[in-house]
């Protein structure tokens, strides 16, 4: 999970809980399911708070959740489980921007607006490989297009709105942090205008690199659309396919993996874990479905020793991965865990 994400499960949670709070009182930021808040660490928690209250000036930490008690390491504890916040007048300005800016992040753009900033951003990449300057020009208009769907026509009216989304784009990088400045060359506009640019050049290969990897998660062929097959692409095919059979079964307290054996379980905690990985048969289960009335710490390290105990002939074979140690393309935009099957 990115800091942004995690940064607005946080403020989130805020606003509600303090929607909830009587005038004149603290706010009460419970550490929940419903808020999501246990889906991540503690001190992720207070690094965000401590943030929120030092960068952003919006709310003034009063006392801190017991660690003891949010992790259950000590159920019995009288200390509270919450966080308490002067939630101040300030915070809801803020959050109305926060909430603006996220919505126009990268990754929440329509797929169209996201192609006219990402087809400027190759552009300039090219004539930034190619300079090794921070100051390049790029056209207005190219003379080739690389998406069709931006340029569906030559006519006027596509001619000028292509010029018009490509300053646009400019715009947005530059509200971004990527681009220091952009603007025409001449001060009028025509077909053969150039841009001038003057590249941040700390930010602009770490957003060309988030750009190029959310288009290539976005652009893969849909699952009706049948790819050429060859004799090699089946073989690789076959090889990579993943397996989930039937003779991946519970019997009693025991889980067979097929040929690759059985294990078998004392513990409940282990028994709930992997009863909620197996029902989903290779499908990914968020921690919240698998925490049951723990907590994410404990879900991290009791699937390590499921991992542990797995039989001989299975080792190799099955394992069980996080959405940040998976490379697939249909990835859980959340924190989840699933089982591997691999021949």
């Amino acid at each position: 999970m990115t800091y942004e994400e995690k940064l607005d499960i946080v403020v989130n949670a805020i606003k509600e809980a303090s929607k909830m709070t009587p005038s004149g009182y603290n706010t009460k930021l419970k550490i929940t399911n419903e808020n999501k808040l246990q889906d991540l660490d503690l001190d992720d928690i207070s690094s965000i708070l401590y943030q929120l209250q030092n960068d952003q000036k919006v709310i003034t930490m009063i006392s801190t959740a017991n660690t003891n008690f949010i992790t259950g390491l000590d159920p019995w504890s009288d200390e509270q489980d919450y966080f308490a916040l002067d939630v101040l007048d300030t915070f809801g300005g803020w959050y109305a921007l926060h909430t603006l800016k996220h919505k126009s992040s990268l990754e929440n753009l329509t797929f169209i607006n996201f192609l006219k900033i990402y087809d400027t951003l190759l552009a300039i990449e090219e004539e930034y490989e190619i300079t090794r300057n921070v100051k390049v020009v790029i056209p207005l208009l190219p003379s080739v297009m690389r998406f069709s769907a931006l340029f569906p026509g030559d006519t006027i009216g596509t001619r000028n709105k292509f010029m018009d989304d490509r300053l646009k784009s400019c715009d947005y990088l530059k509200a971004e942090g990527v681009l220091k400045e952009a603007g025409l060359v001449a001060p009028h506009q025509s077909f053969d205008s150039e841009v001038g640019i003057t590249i941040n050049s700390v930010n602009f290969y770490p957003f060309v690199k988030r750009a190029k990897t959310f288009y290539l998660a976005h652009s893969q062929p849909k699952k009706d659309e049948k790819p050429e097959k060859t004799e090699a692409s089946t073989d690789l095919a076959l090889k990579e396919k993943e397996i989930w059979t039937d003779d991946f079964k519970w019997e009693g307290k025991n889980f067979f993996f097929g040929k690759y054996g059985s294990i078998n379980f004392t513990s409940k905690d282990r028994e709930f874990i992997l009863k909620t990985l197996t029902d989903k048969k290779g499908g990914w289960a968020t921690i919240s479905e698998l925490k049951g009335d723990k907590d994410a710490g404990y879900v991290r390290s009791t699937i390590k020793q499921i991992e542990d105990r797995l039989p001989k002939k299975a080792k190799g074979h099955i394992i069980i991965v996080s959405t940040q140690d998976d490379d697939s393309n249909e990835k859980h935009n959340t924190g989840a865990y699933r089982i591997k099957v691999q021949p």
